[in-house]
């Protein structure tokens, strides 16, 4: 098979033949594998494209010309870059945009791409596959996320990995790493006011985001505080803030209220042990939201503690609520909708300290875990963690949430939010960030 290729001078055909190809004039012969493979169906829209070959190939050869992707629908050719990776050996096409949905692609590598030792490539390989009918269009896959907010054109939040993560929400379907960092704890809660996100970790520190390509810990406060009567661990964990106050659901202790009216220097000026009133061994605290003059505390495994906090500076715990257990709830008018594992509550917050259920939904599959819920208009998003999937509920009446559609695709879901009216995001319990279409 050597005599069919074209080799001057001959020993440039040894380099070839020592790297374990004999190349007859095909590309195939030259393309160990490709992503997506040939035929695949159901492919994410953010997807990039990438050929692995067996020989050294010319990065110079590899280029926006010689590397393709065609939309067979709309006969256009994809706007991408094209990057080569000559130690691996991999040519990559990342599309500027989503791809679209339920649309057949077909990958070109031509002739014109050469082989080290100039083998003569005579043949152009082309290989088609098609994107999945999905309203996730893309995908950011960082750190591990446990809270989240966004501001402006950036979402941040913090990890378990001692990490805090801004990412570029500019092109919303485009999701881009802008800064990672590190903090000195795990990452559990985070809030934004202004030019700076406050970040529970266990303590409290001020990062300044005036620059969200280069946030700087300005501060931290370090409240020192171990339990004596039960020897267990106090730290803070999720967080909530409104005004010049920050309010902190603190790990087997209760509420800390601390004044960032001064963001350099924030001061603990209110708490509430609360752990005593429980009646359990051990106490975290999920989320924490407030609503008018009261804050409300919530954890899966245990009540939910509704504070007054009317005057900040001395909070007060005013009930335990016990008739269910949620992760968080969200506030349309004087109702509540409630998630925890499989479960959709509708609360009657008529009297803001005497919740009552008036409606119960219980998911529609056996390994459900709701975890967070956003409110838009008539319509409820409620994350499925376990089963990978958004629920989305019609609640144009209020007190009767009626499944309209699941969105899958996700993996993992934990914390949904909204970026824009059109786009919603969800941050993955393993991967990070996915942008998705608003059906």
């Amino acid at each position: 098979m050597l005599n069919q290729m074209t080799v001057t001078p001959w020993v440039k055909s040894l380099a070839i033949v020592a790297a374990g190809l004999l190349l007859t004039g095909c590309m195939a012969e030259a393309i160990d594998s490709t992503s997506p493979e040939s035929n695949a169906t159901s492919v994410a829209r953010y997807t990039d494209v990438a050929a692995t070959f067996k020989v050294d190939m010319v990065a110079s050869t590899i280029t926006g010309a010689s590397f393709t992707l065609f939309n067979t629908t709309t006969k256009n050719t994809v706007d991408a870059d094209i990057y080569y990776d000559g130690e691996n050996k991999i040519a990559s096409l990342v599309p500027k945009m989503p791809l679209d949905r339920l649309t057949t692609y077909e990958a070109t590598l031509s002739e014109t791409i050469e082989a080290s030792g100039n083998a003569d490539i005579k043949e152009d390989y082309v290989w088609s596959f098609e994107t999945a009918n999905s309203p996730v269009q893309g995908a950011l896959n960082t750190v591990q996320v446990a809270a989240l907010e966004v501001q402006g054109q950036y979402a941040y939040y913090v990890a378990r990995l001692r990490r805090m993560v801004v990412v570029d929400l500019s092109v919303p379907e485009k999701p881009s790493l802008a800064a990672e960092l590190p903090i000195d704890g795990p990452g559990w809660g985070i809030a934004l006011k202004d030019n700076y996100a406050f970040v529970s970790n266990g303590i409290i520190q001020t990062v300044d985001i005036s620059n969200p390509t280069v946030p700087v810990i300005v501060n931290t406060l370090d409240i020192d505080y171990r339990r004596a009567d039960v020897d267990k661990y106090v730290g803070s964990n999720p967080v909530t803030l409104e005004g010049d106050y920050l309010y902190a659901g603190v790990q087997n202790f209760g509420l800390w209220v601390i004044d960032i009216s001064n963001p350099l220097a924030p001061s603990l000026v209110g708490q509430v042990d609360a752990f005593t009133s429980l009646a359990t061994e051990s106490y975290t605290p999920d989320n924490i939201v407030k609503r008018g003059n009261y804050v409300y505390a919530f954890s899966e495994d245990n009540e939910t503690l509704i504070y007054d906090v009317s005057n900040p500076l001395a909070p007060e715990l005013i009930t335990i609520y016990s008739d269910h257990p949620a992760r968080k709830w969200i506030f349309n008018g004087d109702l509540a909708y409630a998630v925890n594992r499989n479960w959709l509550g509708v609360l009657d917050l008529s009297d803001p300290v005497n919740p009552v259920i008036s409606q119960e939904v219980l998911s529609d599959v056996s390994n459900s875990v709701f975890y967070d819920l956003v409110l838009d208009g008539d319509n409820l998003y409620v994350s499925d963690m376990i089963a990978s999937r958004i629920v989305k509920y019609d609640v144009s009446n209020a007190e009767d949430p009626v499944v309209v559609s699941v969105i899958g695709g996700v993996n993992m879901p934990r914390s949904i939010g909204l970026i824009n009216s059109d786009t919603l995001y969800a941050s993955g319990l393993i991967s990070g960030l996915y942008s998705i279409e608003k059906e």
